[in-house]
C-alpha cells in the first residue's frame, strides 16, 4: 500500500529530471551556418523559438559592415558571407567564405585561446578545402570530437565559373565591378552517412 501511493508521487520528479536534461541537450556544441546576414535576435527565434539574449555576437577582422560596398574584382575569387552560430559557446559570427564550410577542425592554441579552421568539402577530390581561421573557446573544443585522418588542402576551394542561364545577371554584374546582388544556389549534397 505504501509502495502503490509512493509510485505516483515520484513521477513528477522522474518528469522534471528528464526535462532537464533534455534542456541542457540544447547546449550542446553545434555549428548552424546560414548564408547572408542574420542578426542575434532572428538566429535565436529561429534556432531556440524566442529571443531572450543568450547569444552574443563576435566581430571577425575579415568580414566587412554592412554599411561599406565590397568591391568585385573580376580576377579574384568570388566570396560569398555566411552567419556562423555556435550553440555550446552562445556566439554569432558573420564570415566571407568562397564555399560553405562544412566542417571545424582543431589546428593548435595561442594565448587567447584555440584555433580552428573553417573548412569546405570537394566531394570529386575528397578534400577540405580551408575557408576561414577562426579562435574557439575552451568548451567547443572539449564537445569535439577527434578524426583519424584527413585530407586537408590551404588552398581556396577550386570553383569552376559554369555559366548557367539562371546565372546571367550574376555574371553581367560581377563583369561591371561591383558585388553581384544574387546569391549562388548551392547544390545539397550528402557528403556523410
Amino acid at each position: 500500500m505504501v509502495q502503490v501511493i509512493f509510485t505516483p508521487l515520484t513521477l513528477p520528479a522522474l518528469f522534471l529530471y528528464e526535462w532537464k536534461i533534455r534542456r541542457t541537450d540544447l547546449r550542446s556544441a553545434r555549428l548552424v551556418g546560414m548564408e547572408g546576414v542574420v542578426d542575434c535576435a532572428t538566429a535565436e527565434r529561429h534556432i531556440y523559438g524566442y529571443h531572450c539574449g543568450r547569444l552574443r555576437e563576435i566581430s571577425s577582422t575579415t568580414t566587412t559592415s554592412g554599411s561599406e560596398t565590397a568591391i568585385y574584382e573580376p580576377g579574384a575569387p568570388r566570396k560569398f558571407t555566411f552567419t556562423l552560430i555556435d550553440t555550446c559557446a552562445q556566439t554569432l559570427r558573420v564570415i566571407n567564405c568562397a564555399a560553405p564550410p562544412i566542417a571545424m577542425m582543431l589546428c593548435g592554441e595561442d594565448t587567447a585561446g584555440h584555433r580552428a579552421i573553417l573548412c569546405s568539402y570537394n566531394h570529386e577530390t575528397g578534400v577540405y578545402h580551408r575557408e576561414e581561421t577562426l579562435r574557439v573557446e575552451e568548451c567547443v573544443r572539449q564537445q569535439m570530437k577527434s578524426a583519424r585522418s584527413v585530407n586537408l588542402s590551404l588552398e581556396p576551394f577550386p570553383l569552376k565559373l559554369t555559366k548557367a542561364p539562371h546565372d546571367e545577371d550574376v555574371i553581367n554584374s560581377s563583369l561591371d565591378g561591383q558585388a553581384p546582388t544574387k546569391s549562388r544556389e548551392w547544390k545539397p549534397e550528402l557528403v556523410f552517412s
